[in-house]
């Protein structure tokens, strides 16, 4: 084991200073991300912890009186453990905040027993049971960021978690010594000046995660169509590759006679309609499909990965999906729409996009000039 060459109190203040440091971060990136939750219970966690430490060294220096300072120091460690919880489980966005009561007991129950048997007074009991909560609520609070990943995938999830982990580690070990064996002869100052460390990096992730997060968002606000919810001309651009790949299909899709809807029932029926059109073609693909709304009436689905005859026969369920709906277009009552759909399947490897997209569009010209209502494959 290697030892520090600064002392014990040294290695506290700096401790404390890493705390309120990650509180002013933290408070600071609030006030400019209102819409990101739980950054107002992290930094309290921070803060409560940082004048925790404050108020624990005041203690030992013989400012504040055992009986004070020693309950007050073991309820804001407690405390603010159980704050990073609450913080984490409101910035990693699943279902926890039912159990936030739950948490909030737990430093109560802490309080109370210290209270009752004053063993906050004897410096390895306070000790042990702060490590060991703290240990507890931060293996907790990794575990949530980790497990919502899937919800929410953003590369600082990761970072996050296995912060949280390894400093909710360090405490359980060091607690579990101080269980075992008392306090004496312990690394604690080595243990203190990891959680330095553990604390830049944990304020470091949640700030990126925050930021990934409204980069996240802004992506997907510009690449979405706000009408329907599908993405837009620019989201299938960033899904399609550079060149098509052999057997993979595009087609293009026009609802037929829009205008007179439009003209009939008005432009709000016409919005209904759209959003109604793209719901029902969305229950007709796959995860890997790709809808999009090109503009106006016309949408554009990718298909990856199909034959021509699956092809042919996805394009003509997307027909019957549309063709099958009876839209309630509000205070003008009900319509129908159908759609006209040109699809093409790719042959040859090599040609760009836009080549394969032309042609689509001019088999859905095709299928218009027909009798539309119906799916016209290109055979180029």
């Amino acid at each position: 084991m290697f030892h520090l060459s600064v002392d014990l109190p040294t290695v506290l203040l700096l401790q404390v200073s890493s705390l309120l440091a990650g509180a002013m971060g933290i408070f600071n990136l609030r006030s400019r991300s209102q819409r990101h939750p739980g950054l107002g219970f992290l930094a309290s966690c921070f803060l409560m912890l940082g004048f925790g430490g404050v108020i624990a060294a005041m203690g030992e220096f013989n400012v504040l009186p055992d009986a004070l300072w020693t309950h007050l120091t073991l309820a804001m460690g407690c405390a603010g453990y159980a704050l990073m919880w609450m913080g984490a489980s409101e910035l990693s966005g699943g279902p926890w905040r039912r159990y936030q009561r739950l948490v909030a007991a737990i430093p109560v129950g802490w309080i109370l027993v210290g209270l009752i048997t004053q063993f906050p007074l004897t410096n390895t009991p306070r000790a042990t049971a702060f490590h060991l909560n703290a240990c507890f609520f931060l293996i907790w609070s990794a575990l949530i960021i980790w497990r919502d990943r899937h919800a929410d995938p953003l590369r600082s999830r990761g970072l996050l978690s296995l912060t949280m982990l390894s400093s909710g580690v360090v405490y359980g070990v060091l607690g579990v010594c101080m269980l075992n064996e008392g306090a004496h002869e312990l690394p604690v100052a080595e243990a203190f000046f990891l959680q330095i460390i553990f604390n830049f990096c944990i304020v470091l992730w949640i700030m990126s995660l925050v930021n990934e997060r409204t980069e996240s968002k802004l992506r997907h606000a510009t690449e979405t169509d706000e009408l329907t919810g599908v993405g837009n001309r620019r989201y299938l651009t960033s899904r399609l590759p550079e060149l098509a790949h052999t057997g993979w299909a595009l087609a293009v899709l026009d609802l037929d006679h829009f205008k007179r809807i439009n003209d009939s029932h008005g432009h709000d029926a016409g919005d209904r309609v759209l959003a109604a059109s793209a719901a029902a073609l969305k229950t007709e693909l796959r995860d890997c499909d790709t809808l999009v709304r090109l503009g106006g009436e016309e949408f554009a689905v990718f298909l990856p990965g199909v034959s021509k005859d699956n092809a042919r026969a996805v394009a003509e369920r997307l027909r019957g999906a549309v063709a099958g709906q009876t839209i309630d277009t509000g205070a003008s009552g009900h319509c129908t729409v159908t759609a006209s759909i040109g699809l093409v399947w790719v042959s040859t490897p090599g040609q760009p996009w836009s080549h394969w997209l032309n042609l689509a569009d001019l088999a859905c010209y095709e299928a218009k000039r027909r009798q539309r209502n119906c799916v016209v494959l290109h055979e180029g």
